[in-house]
């Protein structure tokens, strides 16, 4: 089962440290989680501006930090911008901590769904195997909000 994350440490330039369990680590704030199987129907609701909507339906999300939103789908080039910032930021979370060498970084609102692509508050370091749980629920919402 995904381990709760817990809150990261900041050292040299605000950088995260992973504890040494190797337990998933915030590279900012913490949320509350849910845990169960993956509902291929999260249910989004509009929350009034054009695009966004909540999320009141929470089931089978990985028991970790859950994002607040709002909530919008971003495509395009604008996605495909935010992505690229991703990368980046990752990239150098990757190279300023060796400990998190076999970890994958992940937006805990994913730029998919509007989330900061550079914000550290919304990071956390997963095992592979965790990360692909997180994956995997919020493809699945995408996948019902696109009618599939």
């Amino acid at each position: 089962t995904t381990q709760v994350a817990r809150a990261a440490a900041f050292e040299d330039g605000g950088m995260p440290w992973l504890p040494s369990g190797g337990d998933p680590v915030a590279i900012g704030g913490v949320g509350g989680g849910g845990g169960g199987v993956i509902d291929p129907s999260p249910v989004a609701e509009g929350t009034g501006k054009s695009g966004e909507f909540s999320i009141s339906n929470w089931d089978g999300y990985p028991n970790g930090p859950k994002p607040s939103g709002p909530f919008r789908v971003v495509n395009g080039e604008e996605y495909q911008n935010a992505r690229s910032a991703a990368y980046s930021a990752n990239r150098a979370i990757h190279q300023a901590n060796p400990n998190l060498k076999g970890m994958q970084i992940h937006e805990i609102q994913p730029v998919k769904f509007g989330g900061s692509p550079t914000d550290p508050t919304n990071k956390i370091a997963l095992k592979p195997a965790e990360h692909m749980q997180y994956t995997n629920w919020w493809n699945s919402l995408l996948r019902y909000l696109n009618g599939k």
